[in-house]
């Protein structure tokens, strides 16, 4: 979670998502009583969000089941093959990596444009 109630331009730009999607989510999490829709003082249009007290206790519940599920699938690993997986994905997130950009061999290259 932000630690400043962020909105939704800055939600869409931390995630990689369109404002618009956002903007549905946030109107459906509105409509649950999750989140409040308060005045941002300095932005009329673009409020800031955070969570209710109730969303605050569902938020919880779920990051408690996600460690879990987690801890459970980690288990199956040794720590070298978690450890060069973190390696790997950090650089990548580091780098831009870009699937595009990697070249593709076996059946996938002989596809043709837009078959999948």
């Amino acid at each position: 979670m932000a630690p400043q109630a962020p909105s939704i331009p800055q939600i869409a730009a931390a995630m990689g998502v369109t404002r618009q999607g956002v903007q549905k989510q946030i109107r459906l999490l509105v409509d649950e009583g999750l989140v409040p829709a308060p005045a941002n003082p300095t932005h009329k249009r673009s409020p800031l969000h955070a969570l209710t007290a109730k969303g605050r206790d569902i938020y919880g519940s779920l990051t408690e089941r996600w460690h879990e599920h987690v801890g459970g699938m980690a288990a199956e690993f040794k720590a070298a093959d978690l450890d060069a997986a973190i390696r790997v994905l950090s650089a990548m997130s580091r780098g831009g990596f870009n699937m595009d950009a990697v070249p593709v061999s076996g059946p996938a290259a002989n596809r043709q444009e837009g078959e999948s």
